[in-house]
């Protein structure tokens, strides 16, 4: 039984594997999760969707992410944008780029849904 309010979440991944295996986790935790596997389909998703968080990982094919991260933040400031990245130190570029909160690969399945869950309770 999910302890916080459903949320929209775009998953931005391009290892199909693990971008299944976020979404698996998010929509455990009662969410609804969609993935899009490359930075131009993210934006497009984003548009059409308009997710209420984003988990977006930095090394994407067609369009880097933080590219993805700077595109949105030029028109949506407020959307928050977990990046999960397994680039050395991409926290002080994910951060310019505008991010919420930055984790690093191989993921702690406690702190990702930890820092989803904080997130959730600040947008309620």
């Amino acid at each position: 039984m999910p302890i916080a309010p459903q949320i929209r979440v775009l998953v931005v991944e391009d290892d199909t594997d693990y971008a299944f295996l976020l979404a698996t986790l998010l929509r455990h935790e009662g969410h609804s999760a969609i993935i899009a596997q490359d930075g131009y389909y993210a934006l497009q998703r984003i548009s059409a969707e308009q997710p209420d968080l984003i988990v977006l990982d930095l090394h994407l094919p067609l369009l880097d992410g933080c590219d993805v991260l700077e595109d949105l933040r030029a028109h949506d400031t407020e959307t928050p944008v977990v990046v999960v990245s397994g680039m050395p130190d991409p926290k002080s570029r994910a951060l310019a780029a505008g991010a919420t909160a930055v984790l690093t690969k191989p993921l702690d399945i406690g702190d990702f849904l930890g820092t989803v869950s904080s997130i959730v309770a600040t947008k309620t």
